[in-house]
């Protein structure tokens, strides 16, 4: 555990003899009693725009869907489905004492994964093991979710989390009751699943609902990937370091990050240590042969999931890529691709990448083009219980950006103009009303052409944004 880098989950007050009160963190976070902010046409959750070259992919075609709940009524995944998951993804009425989310453990400014080693639960406690990142969580799941691949379903991870002692400390009854006093969750429940009746098995259902929406088709290596043929060719976006380190990653981990989705199959043994403390799928099995197995996430948006491994020793990706250059332990599970003749041999050693200096840094700079920024910023994966995420650019915002978009109607080209003083970069999207990005682009002017193309007539939104401040305009194109 590293103190400097705890995440603001429950602070206690430290620094007060006043011990017993929550810290103004604390305070900030709790939403019991707070409505959402939801638009009044749900965004798009079914529809993904998945780049060509996934579309015959096997591993994209291994997809994890929810079975409708028993009572519950409508396809599998819904607009309304995991509208509703949303709100409860981010709400912390959801643990014991109302401090803790599912977004406390899963920031969708860090990947939807955590800031630290491991996280801390509603009590101050800390999990067993880092937190994974869930973005593509939908994607290459053979068998089960969690490090240990424990958990058979996703609402079956939901529950481990929603019971545990450590991480949220609800029991299935207290949340049902506390859902059922709201105002605003029996509505939402009837809108998901055609009836007022909240269960715990619906709830888990939204949650998953809302999930397996998010995903992340905008990075760097998405944009490269479509303008060639094979994953081998030179990306003609890229740097001469970037393409060097992705012909290596293809050369030295693609056998176990697969396709363009970069998942891993089946748990697997990376040589982290001789004795496992924490022995992974064998603390399960209680076999020796799986001692030391771990699965992991897709390495998509890598750069922003620090801490790595089920324990978060490293903290950067160079300390990552030094293990398998130098550091992999000769463990009798270890993985055959990292065996030199890929059979357990305790008198040969590991395989070693052996890589120059330059190569590493080659591999950091590919790795870091698997970054998406968009999920962070997209409306309908954000907290609606925060009021900068208001649809339309809706009031409360406490860190407005001073702006307007003219002409307005439109046609064709309007112009964004805002205040930018300082040059600073700021990200300037297009959506239309059901959230859903039509285009993103970065400036450091203060005046933008918009063209808006063929884009049919309506409404859209227009929203400028950066790390500091936001706003959100309607534009109407005639």
């Amino acid at each position: 555990m590293k103190p400097q880098k705890l995440f603001i989950v429950i602070l206690g007050a430290v620094f007060f003899s006043l011990a017993a009160l929550p810290s103004i963190q604390q305070t900030q976070r709790i939403t019991s009693g707070n409505e959402p902010y939801l638009p009044s046409v749900t965004y798009d959750y079914m529809n993904v725009d998945s780049p060509l070259f996934l579309i015959n992919n096997p591993v994209s075609n291994t997809q994890y869907s929810p079975s409708p709940p028993s009572g519950g009524g409508g396809p599998a995944v819904n607009n309304r489905g995991a509208t509703l998951g949303r709100v409860l993804f981010y709400d912390t009425q959801l643990s014991k004492n109302r401090t803790v989310s599912c977004a406390s453990c899963h920031d969708s400014k860090l990947g939807f994964a955590d800031k630290v080693d491991f996280s801390e639960g509603f009590d101050g406690d800390v999990t067993d093991r880092n937190s994974l990142g869930i973005v593509n969580a939908k994607f290459g799941r053979f068998s089960g979710f969690l490090w240990d691949r424990r958990a058979n379903g996703m609402d079956d991870q939901i529950f481990l989390a929603l019971e545990s002692s450590i991480e949220m400390g609800l029991s299935k009854d207290t949340m049902v009751a506390r859902l059922e006093a709201t105002s605003f969750y029996p509505e939402l429940f009837e809108d998901a699943f055609g009836s007022r009746q909240i269960t715990a098995e619906k709830a888990a259902n939204a949650i998953t609902q809302f999930v397996i929406s998010i995903v992340s088709f905008q990075s760097k290596y998405d944009h490269g990937r479509e303008s060639v043929q094979q994953i081998s060719d030179a990306f003609p976006n890229f740097t001469t370091e970037e393409n060097l380190g992705k012909s290596l990653f293809l050369t030295h981990c693609s056998s176990c990050h697969t396709s363009d989705l970069f998942v891993m199959p089946s748990p697997q043994n990376n040589g982290l240590d001789l004795n496992y403390a924490d022995k992974g799928v064998g603390e399960q099995t209680n076999n020796p042969g799986d001692y030391g197995m771990f699965a992991a996430a897709s390495l998509r948006n890598i750069a922003l999931t620090a801490p790595y491994m089920h324990d978060g020793r490293f903290e950067t990706l160079e300390e990552v890529i030094e293990h398998y250059n130098s550091g992999v332990k000769n463990h009798p599970n270890l993985g055959a691709a990292l065996r030199q003749n890929s059979l357990p041999n305790p008198s040969v050693p590991p395989r070693q990448l052996n890589l120059t200096q330059t190569q590493k840094n080659a591999m950091v700079a590919f790795l870091k083009t698997l970054t998406d920024t968009v999920p962070a910023h997209e409306l309908k994966w954000s907290d609606p219980f925060d009021p900068a995420n208001a649809p339309n650019g809706l009031s409360g915002i406490h860190n407005r950006l001073p702006m307007d978009v003219y002409p307005n109607p439109a046609q064709n080209v309007a112009r964004v103009r805002f205040t930018n003083s300082e040059h600073q970069l700021f990200n300037i999207r297009v959506l239309d009303q059901n959230g859903r990005m039509i285009s993103h682009d970065q400036t450091r002017l203060d005046n933008y052409q918009l063209n808006m193309g063929d884009l049919p007539a309506g409404v859209y939104m227009v929203e400028v944004f950066n790390d500091r401040q936001r706003q959100v305009e309607k534009l109407i194109l005639k």
